[in-house]
């Protein structure tokens, strides 16, 4: 096998095993932050440092050696080893700890974790590329090769990307992935081994075995003992990997919990709460006919709604089938199934979509799903879900949902948080009404002089329904309801500025994000509600300061300048490419709502933009083309690019076909990828300006990778944790724009003083 064809197979399969370590291990971070995708952002971020770090290390050693296959093979092998060994370190550092089971973590903890955890595998990682670079330097012209090798690892990551996505996600557990993906690396450098040592095929094919044997083996007892690792002090009953979340059911005494991507559903049995959820909202109502429950129903919601007389008919809409069939076979009991009452209807579909393309009108609405602890949730409290709420409400209708308050009194960020819903639900129904207790209880109706707080109503329309109830009772409704208390809410929620929770402006996220900053000490969520209260201007005054002070130093520094107008490009590409990404990841959340099966889909476009775009560059450089011209042309089209989605991404969130399966997945993996084309052709024009500019190509390659991972690193932190919950997804993407309009400017001024 000639040099070049063995190269070309080595990168590649180097670029296909990262994306699946990627993929693989981030989904378990999303289990250790408990489903919230911002917090993804920290995941990325410690996985870019190590890499970053590998790639300046590799650079470094690569300078003024040979380097054979042989090294490239030894790395593989190192990565192959330590992607199951990462991913059992994440599931066992529940136990290692001590921690509680479902203890939710800060910020600072988690990003610590990952920085940790990421160390092994992401460093050598990064040690690959510039490697690849210098073997491959004498197989062939010098011109674009760091951006054939860079555009090969792209390919290799958007291939295996879609072997995840198509062939493997939902049947395979994670770990069951993680080490057949490194079998299969292993044995096919096993099988080129073979061809190549003839002489050692006996050994080889040992190996082979073993090897494979030892998978097999390890896969069944590993993923068993480590789900158990995962939830110290619980007995896990089942564990279950679906296209939408991981499910756990976990056992204490007599209660069962389930939990999604590690954050709490709900526990059964738990009269208290199901009573509480149910019949405050049903009792709301003078008569109701027709209900919706949005989640549940699996925790015995629905027995709890059909014991209210004269319910015509009862809808549970629950977007995962499996979590109903896992909630039957652990609780046979609480999961009322249609064929046991007639009047109860199961629709399979996420509760967003059903309001927002159905027709049927209700009595009543009840929402029974956890806070907004991230975004695939925050979109259920968000001013556009109210309005596809109200319009399924009939005139006296009713919706219900409740928060985590507190019986005495609240903290100012607590209260900000509960106020925040409030004043949402009040944008769009003309009565709201907020009974204070443990949980916040608050209920909305489309007209006026529909809703109660008196417990005597209450009572009379329970007594008349002839409901034997033990917690909605006299006493706790009297007590819960007093006029003593109802005051201290209402004047708490009226002491803070009203704000609106929405799509493009999460400020659900934000208090959440702040809420668990103030777990541990930190200056989380004072910097929080401090940009928050300032505006998003000064990061634009931040980007005009930088290429001011860029264009000065341009205007007295000799040749050595160039060098960081060609850093300064590939910093910004990677910076807001990372941006453009989570900006993606949210939206599809937030429209589509089952992220967590599709995150290889959309990385793998990203990826074959990458590996398409600096293919392009590579191939247009070789033929002659001005890699002046290329990296500002390119530069510009990014920044136009993501500023023009920015501006329009309102009418796009708005767009119907966007909210259908086929025609949004398509939409958010052509925004990828053409984001993906754009940035693979700014790195390859600048890799080549760097290398023409008397940077030695290893050292260069080292230089250019660490700094586009520098890039993104900035880009997972500041865009996750800051901008997008300050300020939304849509100034993120303007704000990259004009990060790359600043990049522009800057390459023009070099290039002008370069003539």
């Amino acid at each position: 096998m000639s040099k070049p064809l063995t190269g070309a197979s080595l990168i590649i399969w180097w670029g296909a095993l990262s994306l699946a370590a990627q993929v693989i291990i981030l989904r378990e971070f999303l289990t250790l932050a408990q489903g919230n995708e911002l917090y993804l952002g920290l995941g990325l971020w410690a996985w870019l440092v190590w890499t970053g770090l590998g790639s300046l290390a590799g650079g470094w050693l690569a300078a003024g050696r040979q380097i054979s296959s042989g090294v490239l093979i030894w790395l593989l092998f190192g990565l192959s080893a330590s992607l199951p060994l990462t991913m059992i370190a994440c599931r066992a550092l529940p136990t290692i700890m001590g921690w509680t089971s479902g203890v939710t973590l800060s910020p600072a903890s988690l990003g610590l974790w990952f920085v940790v955890l990421c160390l092994f595998y992401c460093f050598l990682s990064g040690l690959f590329f510039p490697l690849a670079c210098k073997w491959q330097e004498g197989a062939g012209g010098s011109a674009g090769l760091v951006g054939r090798v860079y555009g090969l690892d792209s390919l290799g990551m958007c291939l295996g990307g879609i072997i995840l996505q198509v062939l493997l996600l939902g049947r395979v557990g994670s770990l069951k992935l993680a080490l057949g993906a490194a079998l299969a690396v292993v044995l096919s450098i096993l099988a080129w081994s073979y061809s190549t040592y003839r002489r050692d095929r006996h050994l080889l094919t040992l190996i082979a075995v073993v090897l494979a044997g030892g998978a097999v083996v390890a896969a069944w007892h590993l993923d068993r003992a480590s789900r158990r690792w995962q939830w110290p002090h619980r007995t896990v009953r089942a564990v279950v990997e679906t296209p939408y979340s991981l499910w756990s059911a976990t056992q204490e005494a007599e209660q069962i919990s389930f939990s999604a991507n590690g954050l709490w559903f709900f526990s059964y049995p738990d009269p208290e709460t199901a009573e509480e959820q149910v019949h405050y909202a049903l009792l709301q109502h003078p008569a109701p006919v027709r209900v919706l429950l949005v989640g549940g129903g699996v925790a015995g919601l629905t027995s709890e709604i059909l014991k209210t007389p004269g319910l015509s008919q009862v809808d549970y809409v629950e977007l995962d089938p499996q979590l109903i069939a896992l909630a039957s076979q652990m609780l046979p009991g609480a999961v009322l199934q249609p064929r046991q009452d007639r009047r109860l209807r199961v629709i399979y579909e996420d509760g967003r979509r059903f309001l927002q393309r159905g027709q049927s009108l209700y009595d009543v609405i009840i929402m029974a799903l956890p806070e907004p602890k991230n975004a695939l949730l925050n979109r259920f409290y968000s001013l556009e879900f109210f309005q596809a709420v109200k319009e399924r409400l009939t005139p006296q209708g009713v919706f219900s949902f409740g928060l985590t308050g507190s019986e005495t009194s609240l903290s100012p960020l607590r209260t900000r948080y509960l106020a925040l819903s409030a004043a949402t639900l009040g944008q769009v129904f003309p009565e709201v009404i907020v009974l204070p207790g443990r949980t916040w209880r608050f209920f909305a109706s489309p007209q006026s002089h529909n809703l109660t707080s008196d417990p005597e109503v209450l009572l009379s329309r329970r007594q008349a329904r002839g409901l034997e109830l033990f917690f909605v009772r006299d006493y706790y409704l009297r007590a819960n309801l007093s006029p003593a208390r109802r005051a201290y809410a209402n004047r708490m929620l009226q002491m803070v500025p009203p704000e609106i929770n929405t799509d493009l402006k999460p400020a659900g996220l934000l208090y959440q994000l702040a809420l668990g900053g103030m777990e541990e000490p930190g200056p989380l969520p004072e910097v929080l509600l401090w940009l928050k209260q300032h505006g998003v201007w000064w990061l634009y005054a931040g980007v005009g300061l930088i290429t001011l002070g860029g264009w000065g130093r341009l205007r007295i520094a000799g040749r050595q300048s160039r060098q960081g107008v060609y850093l300064y490009s590939v910093l910004v590409m990677g910076l807001t490419a990372m941006g453009m990404e989570l900006v993606v990841l949210i939206l599809f959340q937030i429209t589509l709502g089952y992220l967590y099966g599709q995150i290889s889909l959309l990385l793998a476009a990203f990826m074959g933009g990458l590996a398409g775009g600096s293919y392009q560059a590579g191939q247009r450089l070789a033929l002659g083309a001005s890699a002046w011209r290329l990296a500002i042309l390119n530069q510009a089209g990014l920044g136009v690019f993501l500023t023009t989605l920015g501006l329009g991404l309102p009418a796009l969130v708005a767009f119907a076909p966007l909210r259908q399966d086929g025609w949004g997945q398509a939409i958010f993996v052509g925004l990828l990828f053409g984001a993906g084309l754009l940035s693979g052709a700014v790195f390859a024009s600048q890799a080549e300006l760097s290398q023409r500019h008397g940077v030695k190509l290893s050292l260069g390659a080292g230089r250019l990778y660490a700094v586009d991972l520098a890039g993104a690193t900035l880009g997972t932190l500041g865009m996750s944790l800051l901008v997008i919950p300050c300020f939304g997804p849509a100034q993120a993407l303007l704000l990259s724009g004009a990060m790359n309009a600043s990049a522009v400017l800057l390459l023009v001024a070099e290039r002008r003083r370069a003539l």
